[in-house]
């Protein structure tokens, strides 16, 4: 790759040992000069989406400049936009729910009762509290804005094609996250019309919390957002495939064990802790956080108590102490590997420019890319400017 961009830079001006050379963005940039699409065999776009170690290596020095003009001509804008208009989505989401009434203040006052759409010919909008008026228009315009995100996403995708925008979500889990709370707030009207108050209620709880995840997939938190995303995608991973191995075993160990607990006078067995398949799964994730006082005092009343605490001690060896420092140290093992590369957080960087500039249509990039290039010599070819030393690599 070096020898491929030694040969087509050329020289502006040399004084001593630095230089100004020009580098044709025909293959480096991910824009195309003359069409403005996106160029998914440019050097800058497989260094950012490959999934090779030696990848990494191509951003820094040449590319890092040019996402950095990326990022003075349009990305520093741009993000800063979506950030404000996403600030004032979330207060608006958070400020309907705020007053959204509770199921207990729908029944004890008539008042705060949700209007549905059978509602409209006998109720008047003078029989329902302001506050039930003003969380109605607040959701309006929630619905409104996720729809607006929604509608923004499907234009992303008719101007890169789905595959390069699923390429490029991948990285950005957030993204995708807040794109499926926006899918959540749209049902949410057609909940309203339906009247299913009760399910609303429920699916507004998650729309709350998958709408904050979104504040993750901007610049400031993005170092600790990557150690987020492998801590999650490779360690808890790992662990909860042989935690879930564990479990599913000595659940079922446990609550053969509790077939022996002691039964009343006519001969039925007593309600216990593991009285059921499905609650010995929950008693063993609660045991695994140290919560075992009513197991161990349970145990003592069933037929086969010393086996009973031989399995107690194994299990209590395996996860409390081997499992769980396991996962302690595969997390310090990431956190170190991310915080010590400085290429991964480039790499990141390089992507939500390559993110927001899939986002324009062709006339856009083309009007951008302007802005951080040139014609060299009056020359047809757009190039980037580079002062650097005589000796040049990327």
């Amino acid at each position: 790759m070096q020898k491929i961009v030694e040969e087509e830079r050329m020289i502006n001006w040399t004084y001593g040992k630095a230089q100004s050379a020009a580098y044709p963005l025909e293959h480096l940039d991910s824009i195309e000069p003359t069409s403005g699409g996106i160029n998914q065999k440019s050097v800058l776009t497989i260094a950012v989406y490959g999934d090779k170690a030696e990848h990494l290596q191509l951003l820094p020095n040449l590319l890092e400049k040019l996402v950095m003009e990326k990022w003075q001509a349009y990305g520093k804008k741009t993000l800063y936009t979506q950030l404000a208009i996403f600030v004032l989505y979330f207060v608006c989401v958070g400020t309907c729910f705020y007053h959204r009434p509770s199921p207990f203040e729908r029944n004890q006052d008539a008042s705060s009762d949700l209007i549905c759409v059978h509602d409209l010919k006998t109720r008047k909008f003078g029989d329902s509290s302001k506050w039930i008026i003003l969380y109605h228009i607040l959701h309006l315009i929630c619905v409104t804005g996720a729809a607006l995100y929604l509608v923004q996403a499907l234009l992303h995708i008719k101007n890169v094609g789905y595959h390069l925008y699923v390429l490029g979500l991948s990285g950005f889990p957030a993204k995708a996250i807040f794109l499926f709370s926006c899918i959540l707030m749209v049902s949410t009207f057609f909940m309203r019309v339906f009247c299913l108050d009760e399910t609303e209620d429920i699916v507004w709880v998650v729309i709350v919390l998958l709408t904050s995840l979104k504040f993750l997939g901007f610049k400031s938190v993005g170092p600790f957002v990557l150690m987020l995303y492998k801590i999650i995608i490779r360690d808890l991973m790992r662990f909860f495939l042989i935690y879930l191995v564990i479990v599913v075993g000595f659940s079922q160990a446990f609550y053969v064990i509790f077939l022996g607990y002691k039964r009343d006078k006519t001969g039925h067995q007593e309600k216990s802790i593991m009285s059921n398949v499905a609650e010995s799964y929950v008693r063993m994730f609660i045991m695994s956080l140290t919560e075992f006082t009513v197991f161990f005092e349970q145990l003592e009343d069933c037929e086969h108590t010393v086996i009973g605490k031989i399995t107690f001690v194994v299990y209590m060896l395996l996860v409390t102490l081997l499992l769980i420092n396991m996962l302690i140290a595969m997390m310090t093992n990431t956190y170190t590997e991310v915080s010590g590369n400085s290429l991964e957080w480039l790499r990141q960087w390089s992507a939500i420019i390559l993110m927001m500039e899939q986002s324009f249509n062709p006339a856009t990039r083309l009007r951008y890319q302007r802005r951080y290039s040139a014609r060299f010599d009056g020359g047809d070819a757009l190039v980037l400017f580079v002062k650097d030393k005589m000796t040049v690599s990327i």
